[in-house]
């Protein structure tokens, strides 16, 4: 009963965002090379809730149920260099037979970080995006790393209307306190098709090394969008992204309000 009124809590929150005004959508996993432009700015309200069943080692019936809601903002510096701050607050419930077993929340890590489009000519754009992820998040209670962590992304972009695809490279040092890997990869790509004036549908798939140190299985996801351009200004996003591997999560719904000014 407490997560579905989190849940409605927060799609209230999320709904509420949109009348009031002030919040491109909340970004699939595969990023694009694109920057806002010169004293440009973005406000994204975003909402991800997650189911993942597991077997203890008993044979219980377990489950987790994960939701997160985040609040960015991000910052045209120059024409071709963007600025993000994202804050992160989490709720975590992990479940026994159907008995709630264990409760977190509280806020997660913040994200700091900088998108340079380095190279853009024709339909083709090239972007490094560096970034930290700030011990803010308790790690004692699975909701932060514990130490300062960093990552660097390789982004390109193709656009060939109606058409746009992209693909992502990235190394994260994983530093942290429960003696997970510290050095992590990302691969992932998508395609996104605009289908109407104000209608576009995406697809993404992607992959990156297991943080477990003794996991050999990556976890893998296909991820489906369908985004809506209420305005010139004002966006929606909607994804459901399902898990390929078991270390990924089963299921995950994200739901996003941006905002451009």
């Amino acid at each position: 009963m407490a997560f579905a009124n989190r849940r409605y809590i927060l799609i209230a929150t999320l709904l509420g965002g949109m009348l009031l005004g002030p919040p491109a959508g909340y970004p699939m996993d595969t990023d694009d090379a694109g920057t806002l432009g010169r004293g440009k700015g973005q406000i994204d309200l975003n909402l991800e809730l997650s189911y993942e069943k597991e077997s203890s080692d008993q044979e219980v019936p377990a489950r987790k149920a994960e939701e997160s809601a985040s609040l960015s903002a991000t910052f045209g510096l120059t024409e071709n260099l963007d600025l993000s701050l994202e804050l992160p607050y989490e709720w975590q419930d992990a479940y026994v037979s159907g008995q709630l077993v264990e409760r977190n929340e509280g806020i997660a890590d913040v994200n700091l970080d900088l998108k340079w489009r380095f190279w853009e000519s024709g339909d083709w754009g090239f972007a490094l995006k560096p970034g930290l992820s700030l011990p803010t998040g308790n790690d004692r209670r699975g909701l932060g790393s514990g130490r300062t962590a960093y990552r660097l992304y390789f982004i390109t972009t193709r656009e060939l209307d109606p058409w746009a695809f992209h693909l992502n490279l990235g190394y994260q040092r994983n530093e942290n306190t429960v003696d997970d890997r510290t050095d992590l990869w990302h691969v992932s790509a998508a395609a996104e098709l605009k289908v109407a004036k104000d209608w576009t549908i995406g697809v993404d798939l992607g992959t990156e090394r297991n943080p477990e140190e003794h996991s050999g299985t990556h976890p893998a996801y296909a991820l489906a969008e369908v985004g809506y351009d209420v305005s010139e200004r004002l966006s929606l996003e909607a994804d459901v992204k399902f898990g390929l591997t078991q270390s990924e999560k089963d299921v995950t719904y994200l739901f996003s309000i941006s905002y451009k000014f």
